[in-house]
């Protein structure tokens, strides 16, 4: 029997990516193996796509992997950073990326995954973006749909709804 390939979607460029990272690890941990097929999707702050080394989900921070350190200035206080800070442009990124993975072009999700787990957070992970593009791309997902999601990530309308 063909596994089931699940891309676990997480990291991206919301705040909260820290949070999303660390329930990418537990899906990866916690998914029946024997059944599925994990594949680590890591979204960067730029919102490029990467299918993740494995390793790389046993950091403990984002920042502890990406950016990698020869891609880092010189820094006087040895303060991790986030990608954005590198002011990267798009073929900067792609190289930083192929340090931590494969880069995927969006076109690539189609082929290499059969469901999208969901551990996005925030913008562009909860607000019905994510959503939309993998509607688009006739990739089905965990979770609400672009809807729901656009209307539950503002607290004030979701109230009054």
């Amino acid at each position: 029997m063909e596994k089931l390939k699940v891309g676990i979607i997480f990291g991206g460029s919301s705040r909260e990516r820290e949070v999303s990272f660390a329930g990418g690890r537990t899906v990866y941990d916690n998914l029946n193996k024997a059944i599925f097929e994990p594949i680590l999707l890591f979204v960067d702050s730029f919102g490029n796509f990467c299918e993740l080394d494995w390793q790389y989900v046993y950091k403990g921070t984002i920042r502890d992997f990406y950016p990698p350190v020869e891609f880092l200035p010189p820094l006087e206080n040895n303060f991790q950073v986030y990608a954005e800070s590198l002011s990267a442009n798009k073929s900067q990124q792609l190289e930083i990326l192929k340090k931590i993975g494969d880069p995927l072009q969006v076109e690539d999700l189609k082929s290499k995954i059969d469901l999208a787990f969901l551990c996005l957070h925030g913008t562009k992970g909860e607000d019905g973006s994510i959503q939309g593009l993998l509607d688009w791309l006739d990739i089905p997902y965990t979770g609400s749909g672009i809807m729901p999601s656009a209307l539950g990530i503002n607290k004030r309308t979701q109230k009054d709804l």
